[in-house]
């Protein structure tokens, strides 16, 4: 499509002064409010090409005066949430090809895999979550990735950014357990690549990396001060997850979003962005980005190995052997608290034991076990349980923390 920024401005405009009321009836009296009224949905589809969109919004920012360019952005952005497009697969995933695009990425071929991994031996991994769910749990997503960077199939590479409604995003309690985040970026990673990625020998290996998300995706500080001014949820709330740096080198991940509504169309921008990865896409019932504590969250997995179509089923604790536990006792603490707890009762010390109905410890338990039956393919949940158990008191997650640090350090 060759449509000018100038035509695009003028389209958004009329877009908006023709459509808001009838966009607005409409989310107002549908329980559904993903979904557009079909004349809307084609006349959006047939006006606008995707991705040029968001590319004309991300890097066009000297065609107007900064006036024009806000209502542009305001513009496109409100249209997008109140007709519902901002939860279709085609527009999130669009929206990260544009991003990712002026981003700080790698590619395959800025590293020499090992053979582990060409073998399908070893994975790289990550778990995290659109966050936006309300419900200030503990960080369980980072938790979980600790702990699983003490298993010998995976390497971790967490991405993750610092909280916006909530006490402690995944970047602040990892300040807190010692790393420096500001110095994780593309050359402090292309300069230790050997041991953080590459190597085979096991008393080298770093099998944990955090990567905060500011440190790679420059491009999203330019609708920043818009989305703050908008004060709506928009599609740069959600596509977070999907803007891994590595994408194309993860192959395997959990991505938690925060309504149901969202898991299908999510797990299918997932599959369109990373067509070779084993994807599991998490929603607690309850109203959790990730895997709940208490009630049934519904999953969405894509396994290309098996098959191209997206599987949906649902699981509890009950699955993984162990008890249901309020939201409350799996609340947030500060950043500082939410290190401490990890680090001196997890990480150290093995206080707790499956079986000791410990709220948070079964938390990590059961999102960790997730993730352990997403690497090795299976669903034997209450075994993988005993396996987490097992890495967690092996003490490995924590040397691998302390290999991470040592490598920002020095």
């Amino acid at each position: 499509m060759s449509t000018t920024n100038e035509q695009l401005l003028a389209a958004f405009e009329s877009l908006i002064a023709q459509n808001t009321k009838k966009l607005l009836a409409h989310t107002q009296t549908s329980n559904e409010t993903e979904f557009l009224p079909i004349d809307l949905y084609n006349t959006l589809k047939s006006t606008f090409d995707v991705l040029s969109l968001f590319d004309k919004m991300l890097v066009d920012t000297t065609v107007y005066s900064i006036e024009k360019y806000n209502v542009f952005i305001s513009s496109f952005l409100t249209a997008l949430t109140f007709s519902g497009l901002h939860l279709k697969s085609e527009y999130i995933a669009d929206a990260c090809k544009a991003i990712l695009e002026r981003s700080e990425t790698f590619k395959k071929e800025d590293f020499k895999p090992s053979s582990k991994y060409l073998n399908k031996e070893l994975f790289y991994c990550d778990i995290v979550g659109t966050g936006g769910d309300g419900q200030n749990t503990f960080n369980v997503s980072t938790s979980a990735a600790l702990v699983m960077s003490g298993y010998d199939k995976c390497k971790i590479i967490k991405h993750g950014g610092k909280a916006s409604t909530s006490n402690s995003g995944s970047g602040d309690m990892i300040n807190k357990l010692g790393i420096n985040t500001n110095k994780v970026n593309k050359a402090f990673i292309l300069n230790n690549k050997e041991d953080l990625l590459e190597t085979e020998d096991s008393a080298k290996q770093c099998n944990f990396m955090f990567l905060l998300a500011p440190q790679f995706h420059y491009a999203m500080k330019l609708v920043a001060p818009i989305r703050s001014l908008l004060k709506i949820p928009t599609i740069f709330n959600i596509v977070g997850p999907l803007l891994h740096p590595m994408g194309n080198i993860i192959n395997k991940r959990i991505l938690g979003v925060y309504h149901k509504s969202l898991g299908i169309e999510y797990c299918e921008a997932a599959k369109i962005l990373f067509p070779d990865c084993h994807t599991l896409v998490v929603n607690g019932l309850v109203g959790l980005d990730e895997f709940s504590p208490v009630g049934e969250s519904l999953v969405w997995e894509y396994n290309p190995a098996s098959s191209k179509e997206i599987e949906e089923y649902k699981i509890s604790p009950r699955d993984f052997g162990l008890n249901e536990h309020s939201l409350d006792k799996c609340a947030s603490m500060s950043p500082e608290l939410n290190a401490k707890y990890l680090k001196d009762n997890i990480l150290t010390n093995f206080i707790f034991n499956i079986g000791d109905n410990e709220p948070i410890y079964d938390y990590i338990l059961m999102n960790s076990a997730l993730m352990y039956s997403l690497i090795n393919d299976n669903k034997d949940y209450k075994k993988n349980v005993v396996e987490v158990d097992r890495i967690i008191k092996s003490g490995k997650p924590f040397h691998h923390l302390n290999k991470f640090i040592d490598h920002i350090d020095t």
